[in-house]
Parts: C-alpha cells; structure tokens; sequence
C-alpha cells in the first residue's frame, strides 16, 4: 500500500492533463501502478502496472509527437506480424482509447537489455546470445529489395535532420564540416536484398527473453540493412552506456555485420565496413543530438565522432 501511495504521489506530478489521462487508464484497464519508467525522447508517459498478478506496460501519449511516437508502435506491431515475426512481440498487446486518447497496454518483459548486463556484471554470453538470435532473425526476413538504395537515401535524410535542425544549429560543427561528406552516392552502399533491421535498435530497445529477440517498441519502418543497427547497437553499448562485455561485444557485433550478414547481403567487404561506419556517424549524431541542451561539451564531442566515422564511410 505504501509503495502504490508513493507512486500515485509521483504521479501528481505530471500536469493536470497528464494525470487526468492517466487515471482515466488506469481505472478503464483496472491497473494498479507500480512503476513510473524514463520515457526517454519519445515524450510519452511510461508506466508498470498491474492486474491480479499479471504485470504489464501502460504507454501514453502527452502530445502530438508522442501521439506519432504511438501510431508509429502500432504500425510496427502491425509489420512484425506481417513478416512472421510474432516472436519478437510481447505475449500480449493491446490498442486501446479514451475518448480521443490512444494508449498501447502490453506485456511485462522484465529487465532489457542493457539492464541484464548491468546485473549479470560481464554481458560477454548476452552479446554472444544476442548474435546467434538476431542473425536467425535476419536468414528468416531475407528478401529481394526492388529499391536497394531506399534505405540509404532513408539514413541520409536522418543524418541530415540530426546535424542540420540540431547539431549546427547548436554550434557544434560548422555546416562545411557536413556538407563534404554527406552528398556520397546511395548506389555504393546499397544491397540488393533487405531483412529486418530498422534505425531504432538499442540495449534499451531489445529483451533477450523465450529463446528469441524481443522488441516490444518497434518503429513502423523494421526492414532495411541490419548492419546499421548492428552498428548503433554496438556503438552505444560500448562508447555510450560502457555496459559489461561491450567491449568485446562491439567486436562481435562487428563481425558479424561485416562477414556473415556482409555475405547474406552480398555485400563486399569494403562496402560492409563503410556501412558500418554509417551506423556509428548515425549513432554518434544521435547521441550529439540529445545532449546539447544538458551537455554541450560532450554534444561537441560525439559530433565530432559522427563526423570522424562519416568521413571513413565515405572513403568507399
């Protein structure tokens, strides 16, 4: 009882919209809250909640955006169906509404990634399990790309967001400093095959649970050129969060991207090591991105990082 009246007195924090929202689902759902999660830059409100003895994840929009953040999951709930890939979703999802508010309820799934390693003190066996799964994952979505460098032209258009509405903006760089390395040809980088792998693939994202590779907050664009995940992946592992094992699991993650996922997408090796270099400049202007305000100096830092392995990548 004490510990649900502390996290009710949490939730008087949010605004009065907020709350008012929250209750609503709550009570609808007839869930206990148990936990407020970080609702990282989605801007939504995420919460652990309970019924009877099942635990599940309430996901609330506040805004707009968050509303996007939201219709994005359900399109990419809708995706992973649609590939096969009912294993990759938690037990139970649901859809539900409030009048005009949309909320996504799902499953519990217990500590993600990046917090299993935290625990377990050395992640080396995560890293290894991780990429035995995942490869399955891509070998079963295999398939033809009759746009093979969509995807790319899809990374570029991100890259340029991240550095041109936020890091040059900020000061960080100079615009020169991106433009000589941004206009490379898509067509060098690109496969003609694609598999699951989209941008949004985190230790944050991704729960190693019933012998498979769970991803229960999925963008609605999950297909694409899994060495870029791979690379995020890796880069925020180790250069970011500095989770046990990430150092060797960086370079398990990396060899996977360059050999066997390289040849399941008969890709070179030069090509796949560019490739991967594009993950890392994507994951560092990211990590740019969202510390400019509370960071600058380290914004700064991971910008020039971005535009360290950008620059390699371009080399192709």
């Amino acid at each position: 009882m004490e510990k649900e009246s502390n996290i009710l007195r949490e939730l008087e924090n949010f605004s009065a919209i907020d709350h008012r929202n929250i209750t609503r689902v709550l009570n609808r759902e007839n869930l206990k809250p148990l936990q407020i999660f970080s609702t990282g830059n989605s801007g939504c409100i995420v919460l652990k909640a309970v019924r009877d003895l099942d635990e599940f994840v309430l996901k609330i929009p506040t805004d707009d955006h968050s509303l996007v953040e939201i219709l994005n999951n359900i399109r990419g709930f809708d995706n992973l169906r649609r590939e096969g890939l009912d294993e990759m979703l938690p037990e139970f999802i649901g859809v539900g509404k409030v009048d005009k508010l949309t909320y996504i309820l799902s499953t519990y799934l217990g500590n993600d990634f990046a917090a299993d390693s935290r625990k377990a003190g050395d992640g080396n066996n995560l890293f290894s399990i991780l990429s035995e799964r995942i490869f399955s994952i891509y070998k079963k979505t295999l398939k033809n790309d009759s746009q093979p460098d969509s995807f790319i032209n899809n990374f570029k258009i991100r890259l340029n967001k991240n550095f041109k509405q936020y890091i040059i903006p900020a000061g960080i760089v100079k615009t020169r400093s991106f433009d000589k390395f941004i206009g490379f040809d898509a067509n060098k980088y690109s496969s003609k095959f694609n598999c699951f792998g989209g941008f949004d693939f985190t230790p944050e994202d991704i729960y190693l649970k019933d012998n498979t590779v769970k991803y229960p907050d999925p963008k609605s664009e999950i297909r694409g050129n899994p060495i870029i995940a791979l690379a995020c992946f890796a880069g925020v592992s180790r250069d970011i969060y500095c989770l046990p094992g990430a150092i060797e699991g960086y370079e398990l993650l990396h060899r996977l991207a360059t050999t066997k996922v390289a040849d399941l997408l008969e890709l070179a090796d030069n090509q796949a090591e560019s490739i991967f270099n594009l993950g890392r400049a994507l994951q560092f202007s990211l990590s740019s991105r969202f510390r400019i305000e509370k960071d600058p100096g380290l914004a700064e830092v991971y910008a020039m990082k971005g535009l360290e392995y950008l620059e390699l990548a371009t080399q192709l």
